[in-house]
């Protein structure tokens, strides 16, 4: 089954093609509200939103990481302006707040993107993973994997793999999850890099395990 393509800019109708354009803006300057405001507009208007528009709005919901995705990737937030107070509370407060407010996003997109039919890509997948491994839903996250797995259009990277091992590694130090989801990577030949098994190493000492094992 071929991949469905992109619909082009000129062909969309006037609406959607403008949210397309005002989507991509908000991805270079990493503005989710706005991104949202207009989102409802258009949900209220009953428009039919275009994939690779929904393909952007998850992933600028996703900007949460350091490692960043192909379609609507937003660009790194430059370094607080504040003094070191604003940095130890109000950017902790914003960055949970965020987190909340991605994970509504993302919920309300994926159930208007399966009324559509509108496939998810390997991005899409990516970014949902990620956000629900941050907030703390590894059940869903996992299913999400294993929808990816099964979907012939996405060819799944490590990427995908990488916040859940991190987050049983490092944030619920359960370095046996850890190892099954390492292991089910490499069913799909691929290779862990460096971070990845400085998760694993990092749990290995936490929990008084040989380093062996990785």
């Amino acid at each position: 089954k071929k991949k469905p393509k992109m619909a082009r800019a000129k062909h969309l109708e006037p609406a959607v093609r403008e949210f397309r354009g005002i989507v991509q803006q908000c991805c270079k300057n990493n503005d989710v509200e706005t991104a949202m405001k207009h989102y409802e507009i258009m949900i209220q208007n009953d428009s039919k939103i275009e994939a690779h528009s929904f393909y952007c709005l998850l992933s600028l919901c996703d900007g949460l990481g350091d490692r960043g995705l192909h379609v609507g990737s937003p660009k790194a937030v430059g370094p607080p302006t504040g003094g070191a107070d604003d940095t130890n509370g109000t950017a902790a407060d914003d960055d949970d707040c965020l987190i909340i407010l991605s994970s509504r996003i993302n919920r309300s997109i994926q159930n208007r993107m399966r009324q559509l039919e509108l496939p998810l890509n390997e991005a899409a997948f990516t970014a949902l993973v990620k956000l629900n491994a941050r907030t703390g839903n590894l059940n869903e996250a996992e299913h999400l994997i294993s929808l990816a797995e099964q979907t012939q259009q996405c060819k799944v990277r490590l990427r995908l793999y990488t916040p859940l091992l991190q987050a049983y590694c490092c944030e619920h130090v359960n370095l046996e999850q850890g190892l099954r989801i390492w292991r089910r990577a490499c069913q799909q030949k691929l290779e862990l890099a460096e971070r990845e098994y400085c998760s694993l190493l990092q749990c290995c000492g936490k929990v008084g395990a040989s380093s062996s094992v990785v």
